[in-house]
């Protein structure tokens, strides 16, 4: 590993989830390591540091919490990595209460292509999200009141869309959101939840980030579609 590239661990994933993410990141010079589950991760933890975890749920040996503890600790060299868990579906819900609790994002362990490269550059910053300028109307779930806003996309991954707002929305509330892509005959929609605010001096904008929980129909496919025929081929 240099200190020129970006290194990313995989702890425990599996061999088909290997395959699809290794030959991703290597494309793009990203240097990989996979470890299979055991204590010895919390020593090469300890002593390297790495910029993106891929870790299998569930994790036996060490247990998840107790490597997240050893990676978010002050001193540790991978306090500021992205931490992912990759799960199956059946435990998607399950894997999701450690988002906001040391993990960034949970994937399903079936991803391919545009939404699984989004969200591993998304963690490492190493590509921009496809930048686009549309409506997209909210209803905002307020506690047991709902309110209706417009806000205007800056970009969109497969994963999410960053929008431009004068809104001042918290973390973790829920949304429903309709948007018609760029040369898309048919509208988005589906749920979301804004998961940060916008940072003006980095972003240029005010606004919130909302993560898409599920769009309905064939939105996600359109969506990672409509993205795939504008970055460079994944």
């Amino acid at each position: 590993m240099t200190a020129a590239t970006k290194n990313v661990l995989l702890v425990g994933v599996e061999r088909n989830t290997v395959e699809r993410v290794v030959p991703l990141l290597n494309r793009r010079e990203i240097d990989v390591l996979s470890a299979p589950p055991s204590r010895a991760v919390l020593n090469l933890l300890r002593d390297t540091p790495f910029d993106l975890l891929i870790v299998r749920y569930p994790l036996d040996q060490p247990g998840l919490e107790e490597l997240l503890r050893q990676v978010r600790a002050p001193e540790s060299f991978c306090h500021n990595a992205g931490v992912i868990l990759v799960s199956d579906e059946a435990r998607m819900e399950e894997a999701m209460r450690f988002e906001g609790a040391g993990v960034n994002r949970v994937m399903a362990n079936r991803w391919t292509g545009a939404h699984l490269w989004q969200t591993l550059a998304d963690l490492l910053h190493v590509a921009p999200r496809v930048g686009v300028r549309v409506l997209a109307h909210l209803d905002i779930e307020l506690g047991r009141e709902r309110e209706e806003d417009v806000a205007r996309s800056v970009n969109i991954s497969a994963s999410g869309v960053l929008l431009e707002s004068p809104a001042s929305i918290r973390p973790g509330t829920r949304v429903r959101m309709t948007f018609r892509l760029p040369q898309e005959l048919r509208p988005v929609s589906g749920g979301g939840e804004v998961v940060r605010r916008s940072d003006p001096d980095r972003e240029g904008v005010q606004g919130f980030a909302v993560r898409f929980l599920n769009l309905e129909n064939d939105g996600a496919r359109r969506v990672e579609s409509w993205i795939a025929r504008r970055v460079p081929a994944l």
